[in-house]
């Protein structure tokens, strides 16, 4: 297999295609390039809980963004932080970097899914335990 090249900018062929779309089928494009993005690649929930500092409690994948609640890194002042909720979303940079955007929504007032546990959504659809957390599955069928 030989390694793939970078590249500036799709194939034209593609860019043809893509030109003539509209805005909802873009959207869609979007959402299937993010998702084949995680196959091909770190997924969306490996890079949050490689690059977040906190507990991690929940994360909902939904495609173009991604639903984490999680609590702040320890602080030295013993007080109990509150559950935060963000919406992280994938960014590039102008050096065709990618990073993630995490956007503060605001405390969390339950515990995500009515306390059913901590999961992710796969591009799939089914909802799985991510290793990292309690209840840890082995892939998307759910085993234990």
């Amino acid at each position: 297999m030989s390694m793939p090249t970078k590249r500036e900018n799709p194939p034209d062929i593609l860019t043809e295609i893509l030109d003539d779309l509209d805005a909802a089928t873009l959207r869609s494009v979007r959402t299937y390039v993010e998702r084949r993005l995680d196959d091909v690649g770190c997924s969306m929930v490996e890079r949050i809980c490689s690059e977040t500092e906190g507990a991690v409690v929940d994360i909902e994948y939904y495609g173009p963004y991604t639903l984490v609640w999680k609590y702040p890194p320890d602080g030295d002042d013993g007080e109990t932080k509150p559950l935060s909720l963000y919406r992280v979303t994938r960014e590039w940079q102008v050096d065709g970097t990618e990073s993630l955007h995490w956007s503060y929504l605001g405390e969390a007032s339950e515990q995500p899914n009515g306390g059913r546990g901590n999961h992710d959504t796969t591009a799939s659809g089914h909802a799985t335990t991510h290793p990292r957390y309690e209840g840890e599955t082995n892939g998307d069928d759910g085993e234990r």
